[in-house]
């Protein structure tokens, strides 16, 4: 592969991307199942408060992006009374 300067420079950014995603990696993190075979309460009970921590800040990322589709006007179709909206507008036509 010959590298150009057009290759060179898509490559420097892609290497620093790499590093930073290396370094986020945290080694001190244990799996629940590490933590439930070391028997260790206040281990577990961190575990479970980081855990839920995560939880509601996945929950409220969800949310956000929920919020976005109905500023959308985009319907949710797993919502009952959107699809059964949809089927009439379907068989009126």
């Amino acid at each position: 592969m010959h590298l150009t300067h057009f290759n060179m420079k898509n490559l420097l950014p892609l290497f620093i991307l790499t590093l930073f995603l290396a370094s986020c990696g945290s080694g001190d993190k244990q799996s629940v199942d590490a933590v439930i075979e070391s028997q260790n309460i206040e281990s577990i009970r961190a575990k479970k408060t980081e855990l839920v921590s995560e939880q509601n800040l996945i929950k409220e990322e969800i949310k956000k992006l929920k919020n976005n589709l109905i500023n959308k006007n985009i319907p949710d179709w797993r919502d009952k009374q959107n699809l059964e909206n949809l089927l009439k507008k379907i068989s009126q036509k």
